[in-house]
């Protein structure tokens, strides 16, 4: 499986729904911007938001930067370095789209809000993908808009909430996914989910050498994955995510990040065997006032898997997922991000561990040699794969059929395992 690939062809034209969300503003622009590899096979021409026009746009960047000065300055008040550097970048990106958009290098346009989210045929004119980076519930209509006008698209994960007004499974959203994505294939269109831990430089690095690994190793015969993240209850941004108003719990918002990458893998899920969730509730302790969450703030699901020649026909698989580590009845004070394979060969066992948060893959404990062409910015990975696959007419790693996977396996253990029959006490 290789994933590394490179293109002579002219830039491919983008438009971005979504300029003022904190992954355009710390990830995708910096891949436009400053990543000279990008520069010549991508080219933002176009961007949208919900302001009316150009300079309400302009009021919006320069409040984005002025809330990342102030988050600056308050992490030097209280003495934490919760992702300086990127808000930083943020920074600089903002100030550089507005100039962009006050000097009409890069186009904007308001996003429709009804009856339904969607954009005028002139935006999708002259491009040749839309990029979405939006919230959630708006998902599906964007990426279903920019099919029906006849480019491809790239979207943020998840493609589509899975959990309705009362934490319970819909599939109306992915229901459409399924469709958009037989109309795509109609019209040769492709799309892909821009979900990053799929384009970080040690998963991309596994995909390349997988096969080495089973005509060393045996197949795959056994999956754990664990994404356990530090976070604060109280962060507005992590209570909007994960909400009922936003469809997403955390199986829906990092879960799609292990389940991705096996799906790249050729896996292909037969059945979810269990699922645990764990609903954090808790007291804000600035304001004395209560928190809780109306989604999974953790969950961990157990399922059997197989498919391609990399899986054995009986591998199992858990994958567990958790923010607010800290306040477990056992907590944690360090984060856990990665995903052991077992290979079996005979009567011998070996584990690769991959890394979610650095560029580190262990064999048998041992650190590997991870020299690659990739970069550390997972969207400057995506874009090149999305560019490559538009240009050669071959599917984009975490394409549409891959992101209708991964869902659909969510969407099971949802169904079978609901929430609300399901939670266990899992913080204090």
């Amino acid at each position: 499986m290789t994933t590394e690939t490179q293109s002579t062809q002219d830039p491919r034209k983008f438009g971005l729904l979504g300029y003022r969300t904190e992954w355009t503003l710390e990830k995708a622009l910096t891949a436009f911007y400053e990543h000279n590899e990008i520069t010549g096979i991508a080219d933002l021409q176009k961007v949208a938001g919900l302001e009316k026009d150009s300079l309400e746009a302009m009021v919006e960047l320069s409040n984005a930067i002025e809330e990342r000065n102030t988050a600056i300055r308050d992490s030097y008040i209280s003495g934490t370095n919760w992702r300086r550097d990127s808000t930083r970048q943020g920074i600089i990106n903002a100030t550089r789209l507005q100039e962009d958009i006050e000097h009409r290098v890069i186009e904007y346009f308001q996003v429709n809000t009804t009856p339904s989210f969607s954009l005028d045929s002139t935006f999708y004119r002259d491009i040749d993908a839309a990029i979405v980076i939006t919230p959630n519930p708006s998902h599906v209509d964007l990426i279903e808009n920019a099919i029906h006008n006849g480019v491809h698209v790239m979207f943020e994960k998840p493609a589509t909430p899975l959990l309705d007004s009362n934490g319970l499974l819909t599939r109306a959203g992915l229901d459409r996914l399924i469709n958009v994505s037989i109309e795509a294939g109609k019209l040769d269109l492709l799309g892909k989910c821009t979900e990053h831990y799929s384009h970080k430089v040690a998963p991309l690095v596994f995909f390349d050498r997988i096969d080495d690994y089973v005509a060393q190793y045996g197949r795959i015969t056994r999956v754990d994955s664990k994404v356990l993240e530090l976070d604060e209850p109280t962060k507005p941004r992590t209570q909007s995510v994960l909400s009922r108003d936003n469809g997403t719990g955390i199986l829906l918002d990092t879960g799609v990040h292990p389940l991705s990458i096996l799906v790249n893998l050729g896996a292909q899920f037969e059945d979810v065997l269990d699922a645990d969730y764990g609903v954090f509730e808790g007291v804000d302790p600035a304001t004395g006032d209560p928190i809780k969450y109306d989604v999974d703030t953790y969950a961990k699901v157990d399922f059997t898997l197989e498919g391609s020649q990399y899986f054995d026909s009986a591998a199992t698989g858990t994958i567990e997922q958790g923010k607010f580590i800290d306040h477990f009845r056992k907590p944690k004070q360090v984060e856990e991000k990665y995903i052991d394979f077992t290979f079996t060969k005979g009567d011998n066992e070996t584990v690769v561990k991959v890394s979610l948060s650095k560029p580190t893959i262990w064999l048998n404990g041992k650190q590997e040699d991870l020299v690659s062409g990739y970069s550390s910015n997972e969207y400057v990975n995506a874009l090149a794969d999305f560019s490559n696959a538009m240009n050669t007419g071959t599917q984009p790693i975490t394409n549409f059929p891959d992101s209708i996977a991964v869902l659909e396996v969510i969407a099971q253990a949802y169904q079978r395992f609901p929430i609300a029959d399901n939670t266990k006490p899992i913080y204090k």
